[in-house]
């Protein structure tokens, strides 16, 4: 044993260390959340430490690739493939910051008014002065709840936080693959329902409520995140056979939970169930709240995130799917990226013949990092511009640097593997567009409006989408901004008495397509990898 001797900020701290393990697996054991989006495999590059004194063995192959010469020079290095066999110091350079929680802003969710006859149903045969309801969002990456007086038919809170789940992985087939072990799962499953405990026990204290007067509670989101919070089945959305089946993802035991959380006697719990595969109730509370399927034309559907779910609705049949496309979208995984948050840039415009951009920040305070929304502004201003090429290379003035986005008051800069991990994420999501569009044989003509939703889809420019194909090209005016979709469908269910019947008549219209079994994938992810205008598919058919 010896010591390893950790500084970050103004603190100091020594740790004794066992040869053989990484300098990540200290980090773990000691609590120390250093940024990391692949659970300390080195395939994310962002778990970043300088080494102060003490000798290490050199450079691997993982480090070589992820560091630029420079970083090397001034000894940094990844925690993750670091093994040390004597006492060294080091600095850690990349913290994750602590989970905040935030206030639910109106514009990020759907109005939604409760009509009379649910209303009275709530307030029938009771004096009780409040009955609460929450609807609860489980994203990939944040965590959304809602607080309603179910017989008033108000939303009296809202918050907003971070998945804890992130701590074994930024993207989904990380976390399912730690989940394999029974103990990791049990130890997922308890992350995630503390951190809704703590988001009830905020929203009550916001809305001078009590926990026990929650008498309804309805939790939707994709179908991994319902099986890593029930802390069952992980092992079958590894496995193909199970991706276009039906996957029961109830808990065996909510009474407990509703137990734990303080909530009302006889609180009904109900995870709302994922449609098939990795299409999961978010997309299925989505498709409630856009009403998609009551279009008189055509209409698309794109819920952004970790794993994005695309439905399009061709007048008779309802197409959906998933794209694999990882976290680019939240600002995750990107070197100076970060979710859309306090300090985060979520616009940024450059004018032409100018090459610095101009940034909005959110909350007008210091700037810490970089959202997806505003990573899709400078991606399609750096190809306006000239500076990018179509095929992802950066121009030569910028080939070796990045893009230096600010100095002050911390250096950000946008690097080549962040433009290839955000064009990775855009093919798999235009694959999946032009497929469902393939399959159902809509016509251009025929596609009347386009939904976004998902905390990505809320700061979006519709045109910068555009120019680089993220979404199809349709006239702005047409293509809507609906926030959380998956949220704002949760809450209709909560006053819908009869919504497993909604869902049983919905699913019905349903044609998923497993987008994995798709024999042209891979060449039309290829296709879409391009910064450019997304193509329309040959062979329409669809005359609507």
């Amino acid at each position: 044993m010896f010591q390893i001797h950790l500084h970050w900020d103004d603190q100091h701290s020594s740790y004794p260390f066992e040869a053989g393990k990484s300098l990540f697996s200290l980090f773990e054991t000691a609590g120390i959340e250093i940024l990391s989006d692949c659970g300390g495999t080195g395939t994310c590059g962002l778990c970043l430490v300088q080494i102060l004194a003490g000798e290490l063995p050199a450079p691997n192959p993982i480090e070589r690739k992820h560091l630029t010469k420079t970083q090397l020079a001034q000894n940094i290095r990844l925690a993750c493939q670091l093994s040390p066999k004597q006492e060294v110091s080091l600095r850690i350079l990349s913290r994750r910051a602590p989970v905040a929680w935030r206030n639910l802003k109106p514009r990020e969710v759907p109005d939604f008014q409760p009509n009379a006859k649910a209303l009275e149903h709530w307030a029938r045969g009771t004096q009780k002065p409040q009955r609460l309801g929450v609807a609860i969002d489980l994203g990939t990456t944040h965590l959304c709840l809602s607080l309603w007086d179910l017989s008033k038919g108000q939303r009296l809170a809202g918050r907003v936080g971070l998945n804890p789940q992130f701590t074994f992985g930024s993207d989904i087939m990380t976390r399912l693959a730690a989940a394999s072990t029974e103990q990791t799962a049990k130890a997922i499953s308890r992350i995630t329902r503390a951190a809704i405990a703590e988001g009830l026990k905020q929203l009550v204290k916001k809305a001078n409520c009590k926990l026990y007067q929650i008498e309804q509670l309805l939790i939707v989101g994709n179908t991994a995140m319902l099986v890593l919070l029930s802390g069952r089945k992980a092992n079958q959305l590894l496995d193909p056979n199970y991706w276009a089946q039906f996957l029961d993802c109830q808990p065996l035991n909510t009474h407990a939970w509703a137990k734990n959380w303080g909530l009302a006697e006889g609180c009904i719990i109900e995870l709302l169930p994922p449609l098939a595969g990795f299409v999961g109730s978010d997309l299925l509370a989505g498709l409630l709240a856009t009403q998609l399927d009551g279009q008189t034309g055509g209409a698309l559907l794109v819920d952004f995130g970790t794993n994005s779910e695309i439905a399009l609705w061709d007048g008779k049949s309802l197409w959906v799917t998933s794209a694999a496309g990882g976290p680019a979208f939240e600002g995750s995984g990107i070197s100076c990226g970060m979710p859309a948050g306090a300090g985060a840039a979520w616009r940024a415009e450059i004018k032409a013949g100018e090459k610095e951009f101009s940034l909005e920040v959110i909350g007008k305070g210091e700037l810490k990092g970089i959202s997806g929304s505003a990573l899709v502004d400078i991606i399609a201003g750096l190809v306006k511009t000239g500076r990018l090429r179509a095929n992802g290379l950066f121009h030569a003035d910028l080939a070796q640097t990045g893009l230096k986005l600010a100095e002050k008051p911390r250096e950000i800069i946008l690097q080549k593997r962040d433009i290839d991990l955000f064009q990775r994420a855009k093919a798999a999501v235009g694959a999946g567009i032009v497929t469902l569009l393939q399959k159902s044989g809509l016509q251009k003509s025929a596609l009347e409006q386009i939904y976004i939703s998902g905390a990505f889809g809320s700061f979006l420019q519709v045109e910068s989408a555009q120019q680089i194909g993220l979404i199809p090209e349709l006239d702005p005016g047409k293509v809507k901004l609906c926030g959380n979709t998956a949220l704002g469908g949760c809450e209709q269910q909560l006053f819908a008495a009869n919504r497993q019947e909604k869902a049983k008549a919905l699913k019905q219209k349903i044609r998923y397509f497993n987008l994995a079994q798709h024999p042209e994938f891979e060449s039309l992810f290829f296709e879409n990898l391009f910064l450019r205008p997304m193509k329309w598919p040959e062979g329409e058919r669809n005359e609507f």
